[in-house]
């Protein structure tokens, strides 16, 4: 830059560190360097000495920017920069007087905001009061929504509807400084909602922070929608987030060190740390080092760890490898078993429960942790509940729970492992298998209209009891042939199958079993191990015969129409239940690939091909992706077939039907069809369709359904969690299926119930240690906050508006506000496009710009269910832009004014002068900080430690009115008159601005040589009195934010001790947590509960104010100064 650039008087920016100052002005060039000084407020400067090749010079400071001009007596007027002309700035001053000055005589603020709005008051730098009052009311209600939401700007803003479960993990999680969970609810409760509100938190906490979200291949598209429809994840740029399949994860992600790392359905890469494939368990150490070099990680897996213990500690050792060694499995599954017993007395330990049964859990409970002190304690306090004459059910009822609570939150599998089960969340839009008056979730039963169906149906029962027979007569002969029981079930389940479906299909099977040797096609239908079966096991007498009758059936025409003609005409029904309106949209699921591309085919040409979408094996994940879109979005697509593909993972709850075009042989695959439908967020029960063969007498279809219906279960109520008790039964149904037909699976039903009962207790038993409850006190609490905040969001939108719109000069688009109920500002701008709104130009384009380009809403239901909107709240980017520049801008943080008040007295002398305080107090955590950055944790920690800080001390505002000599005004009369909102004289009030040409007023009434030490003595003495005011005054309030903070920590710590000690005497291996929590969470605690009991007082903004019954005598010139 030349000498004649860098001239004094200049405006500058500078390179390097001093960049995030703004904009400084040159005050002296030598050949040391360059001398930049720095406006901080009118008070403060100061100066830094660079080299000039370091120094850019600002060819056109910003439009609107506010800048100071100084005056005469160092008094300095205030205004905002316009055009620059000839070398010149047009500025424009609060009395709509503008003059050209060159830039020597102007300065422009730095980005430092505003320490102590006292001194801008000292130095009689204050703005009119018409920017007080709007500003104030936004600041009271940015802190009103931080302290409903404990800080989760990232809950608060996402576009979600809002359930106390999910609510509840979020906050478990995002208070806790170390983030390293597994999430584990059951399927269907929204386990990726509970992702994305921590993955927003994430990026909003940390403006540079990454994240890698790891999925299954074909749900990346959905994990993108979801992401960008609830989270908006699209508008932190791609560098910042990405989305990647598991087989993607290679050894440059893994090495980088992530801010933040989500793996769904982490059970799958889990199985790999015990496989016996070596790829597979290189691939799981890759996961291994991926999370270990990660800050925070997330786990997310439905898997109960009852009988899947394996892959249960795999998936802990990922989160703490040095706790949870691989090495120790035999030891944790010890450990499991062990906690059969303490679940079960749990169960037991419930509200409305008889006494006698009451006490004896307590008794067992004493028994089983003998040296939890705390335990102990809240048992008697059960025992005096209990012995009461009345008995307190309200006092007995909290004893109950807080006992379960300690017990779970003690003895949990892992502490950071948070898990919720449909049987315990209240949520009215889980309603996908809510039975009705009928006692079963509506369901149609379609019999097959081919003639052939029961003629295969005979010629295969023919087979079963022929090959019954055979082993029967010659089983050790046909044995050495290659021929068992379990080989012949085998081979039986898969022509049952195959006839229970396309016949087309069943003809391939037919055609393979003969030749013994297995068609091309059949290989994506069939596993490798189930076309060995069906072509390798050897014939038994007589059944090549019987095969070739199925064939000859097969061969003939249909006179009434094949299954595919059968679903024609059930979906033909469904549009006309549907009437004239929009037709309801089905999902069509069948086992094989070879059935869905015939569905497809035939559908396409009977209902047009806008109204069928497929989704099957063989598609690129783009072509998927398009039909899935389509059947979502598109009004005439209604029907979306698919094979086993689309059995997992993908959210379809916006289907009104599911049709089963054939049943698999495994009630988990029916969980996984119902599970698409069925997840929350669903407001109506699924309903389906199934197709059950031939109406013929023992049928096998027909029972097989029953086994479903009646055993299971599965239409009416969600078996995700047994899956694996589901696997273990299934080898006994194929061979009951094979040994004695229908009758043989219509006598496991009741067997079938039984073992689910005692499962269900198991489950229960585990889940009693493991659940978490979001009907604790505190989550009830914070839920509750956050419901009451949501009621009021039209308060939340006019007090943005007040500041944003009213004051900043922000237009609403009318059209969106009037069509859509939807808002979108845009800057005002004059008829020669020159910037009308009140901020900066350069701020606009670099900090809001981007947060004006879509429509927002403050009812949430509205976002939710509007697409392309955003939710304001904080968190969101315009409120977030907003609340940055009210702190930076000074406009409203000082002022004085002259109330003239009818009937106070006229005379000079009467008048009331005082000021106006208004604080905001909250936790001070400076020395929570320090233990944060003593234990190596990310910067980002110290976010959880505020937030946890804002439950157990929510953050204030109190306001603060003292008269000149120091005295706390008390009168309600005059504080009336103090408090009401600044009125222009042009809008029939009586306020006049004491600035400007009125600032003499000021030195009239006092003196000037006293004019900083009355400011300076009165905002001493208003801070003192923060602290002294209210009813308890805020020092006590504070000690008992204080003392309940103990208790809540304390209990945490209790237990965490508690826990390290039974698990050392036990030596477990395992253990869910070490000394280093305890050492982290004492410091902490006490850091904590300090900065509660003497919080932050920030004095926000101030001003000066006479009451008076007559106008003021000096600088009346003109509305401007108003």
């Amino acid at each position: 830059m030349s000498a004649q650039g860098l001239r004094v008087g200049a405006f500058v920016r500078v390179e390097g560190d001093l960049n995030r100052l703004g904009i400084g002005k040159i005050i002296a060039s030598d050949r040391e360097g360059v001398t930049v000084e720095y406006l901080h407020s009118l008070t403060r400067r100061t100066r830094e000495v660079v080299p000039s090749t370091e120094v850019h010079r600002i060819e056109k400071v910003a439009s609107q920017t506010r800048c100071y001009v100084p005056g005469p007596d160092d008094r300095w007027r205030m205004g905002r920069i316009g055009r620059k002309h000839r070398g010149e700035y047009e500025v424009f001053f609060p009395d709509r007087k503008a003059c050209y000055l060159p830039e020597e005589q102007i300065y422009v603020r730095s980005l430092t905001p505003i320490d102590d709005p006292i001194e801008t008051l000292i130095c009689k730098g204050h703005e009119t009061p018409y920017f007080h009052d709007p500003r104030f009311r936004f600041l009271r209600s940015l802190v009103r929504q931080h302290a409903a939401c404990h800080g989760m700007t990232g809950l608060l803003s996402s576009k979600i509807e809002l359930y106390p479960h999910q609510v509840e993990v979020a906050r478990r999680v995002l208070q806790d400084p170390v983030q390293r969970y597994l999430l584990s609810d059951e399927v269907g409760l929204g386990k990726t909602i509970e992702a994305g509100i921590i993955l927003r938190q994430f990026l909003l906490d940390d403006p540079a922070g990454r994240a890698l979200v790891v999925v299954p291949p074909l749900l990346i598209d959905q994990w993108c929608d979801e992401l960008e429809a609830k989270f908006q994840a699209a508008r932190f740029g791609q560098e910042r987030l990405a989305v990647i399949g598991t087989d993607e994860l290679v050894e440059e992600y893994a090495r980088h060190p992530w801010g933040l790392v989500i793996i769904d359905e982490a059970q799958h890469i889990a199985a790999g740390a015990f496989a016996e494939d070596q790829q597979e368990r290189r691939r799981f150490a890759l996961f291994e080092e991926f999370c270990r070099n990660a800050e925070r990680v997330l786990l997310l897996s439905a898997t109960p760890v009852l009988n899947n213990e394996r892959d249960f500690l795999a998936m802990l050792h990922l989160l703490d490898p040095s706790v949870y060694r691989l090495a120790d499995l035999d030891a944790f599954r010890e450990r499991v078993r062990g906690r059969q017993e303490t679940g079960h007395i749990l169960l037991s330990l419930q509200e409305g429960k008889p006494r006698f049964l009451l006490e004896s859990s307590l008794r067992r409970l004493r028994d089983e942790f003998p040296k939890d002190g705390t335990l102990f304690r809240l048992a008697d306090a059960l025992d005096s509940a209990l012995a009461a004459d009345p008995v307190d059910a309200a006092a007995r009822d909290r004893a109950i729970r807080t006992i379960r609570v300690h017990i779970s939150e003690t003895y949990r599998l892992h502490r950071r492992m948070l898990r919720n089960r449909r049987a315990s969340v209240d949520v009215p839009t889980l309603s996908g298998r809510t039975t009705g008056a009928s006692g079963a979730t509506p369901r149609i039963l379609e019999h097959d209209l081919d003639e052939r169906a029961p003629r295969v149906h005979e010629l295969l029962e023919e087979w079963r009891v022929s090959a019954t027979i055979a082993l029967g007569r010659a089983e050790g002969e046909l044995a050495k042939r290659g021929i068992t029981e379990a080989s012949l079930a085998r081979v039986f389940q898969l022509l049952l199958q195959a006839a229970g479906t396309w016949f087309e299909f069943l003809a391939e099977v037919v055609i393979a079993r003969l030749r013994g040797e297995a068609s091309g096609s059949l290989s994506q239908d069939l596993t490798e191990d189930e076309r060995r079966v069906l072509s390798g096991t050897p014939h038994f007498p007589g059944e090549r015969e019987v095969l070739e009758g199925v064939l000859q059936v097969l061969s003939e025409p249909s006179e009434e129409g094949d299954r595919i003609r059968l679903l024609e005409l059930a979906l033909r029904n469904v549009r006309r239940a549907g009437g004239g309106g929009i037709v309801p949209k089905c999902v069509v699921f069948t086992s094989y690939g070879t059935a869905c591309r015939a569905i497809l085919s035939r559908l396409t040409a009977r209902f047009g091909e806008v109204a069928v979408a497929g989704y099957h094996r063989g598609l690129p994940p783009e072509a998927v992706e398009q039909a899935v879109s389509r059947f979502r979005l598109h009004p005439a697509c209604s029907v979306l077939v698919c094979d086993r593909a689309g059995e997992e993972g993908r959210n379809l709850q916006f289907a009104e039907r599911v049709i089963h075009f054939d049943l698999p042989f495994s009630p988990n695959r029916m969980e996984q069809r119902i599970g698409r439908l069925d997840r929350i967020g669903r407001d109506r029960p699924v309903r389906s369709t199934i197709f059950i063969g031939p109406p013929c007498e023992a049928s096998l279809f027909e029972a097989w359904y029953r086994v479903l219906d009646e055993g299971f279960r599965v239409f009416d109520s969600s078996i995700a969690s047994l899956q694996f008790f589901v696997d273990e039964r299934l080898p006994d149904l194929r061979l009951e299926a094979f040994r004695r037909g229908a009758e043989g699976l219509h006598g496991l039903i009741e067997s079938i119930r039984r073992g689910i009962e005692q499962e269900l207790e198991r489950i229960r038993e585990q889940d009693a240690l493991d659940a978490i409850d979001a009907l604790e006190q505190n989550a009830v609490a914070y839920f509750t906050s956050l419901r009451e905040l949501e009621v009021s969001h039209a308060e939340l939108e006019a007090d943005l508006h007040a500041w944003v719109g009213d004051t900043l000069r922000f237009r609403r688009d009318p059209n969106f506000y009037r069509t859509e109920r939807t808002i979108l500002y845009a800057p005002e701008r004059d008829r020669w496009g020159e910037l009308g709104s009140l901020v900066p130009s350069d701020w606009l384009h670099a900090r809001l710009l981007s947060h004006l380009d879509i429509p927002g809403t403050f009812d949430r239901a509205q976002a939710v269910r509007s697409p392309g909107t955003t939710l304001f709240r904080i968190g969101d980017g315009l409120v977030n832009a907003m609340e940055s520049y009210l702190h930076w801008d000074d406009r409203g943080q000082a002022f004085a004014l002259w109330r003239r008040e009818p009937g106070w007295d006229r005379a000079e002398g009467a008048e009331w002068t005082g000021f106006r305080f208004n604080y905001h107090v909250s936790a001070d955590l400076r020395a929570a900080r320090s233990v944060l950055a003593d234990c190596g944790l990310p910067a980002g920690a110290v976010r959880s430690l505020k937030r946890l800080a804002d439950a157990l001390f929510p953050p204030l505002i109190e306001v603060v009115y003292l008269d000149t000599d120091g005295e706390v005004v008390s009168d309600p009369e005059l504080l009336e008159i103090l408090g009401r909102p600044y009125t222009k004289r042009s809008e029939g009030g009586s306020d006049y601005n004491l600035g400007e040409e009125r600032l003499p007023v000021l030195d009239e009434l006092i003196e000037p040589s006293r004019w900083r030490e009355v400011c300076e003595r009165t905002r001493r003495r208003s801070e003192r009195e923060v602290l002294d005011r209210g009813t308890p005054p805020l020092r006590d309030r504070c000690e008992e934010y204080a003392r309940r903070a103990e208790r809540e920590l304390g209990a945490r710590l209790a237990q965490l001790r508690t826990r390290i000690e039974r698990e050392r005497d036990e030596a477990a291996s395992g253990s869910a947590c070490d000394s280093r929590d305890l050492a982290l969470e004492e410091a902490l605690n006490e850091a904590t509960i300090s900065g509660i009991r003497t919080p932050t007082v920030r004095l926000d903004s101030v001003g000066f104010l006479v009451v008076s019954g007559r106008e003021p005598t000096l600088g009346v010139s003109g509305e401007g100064l108003e």
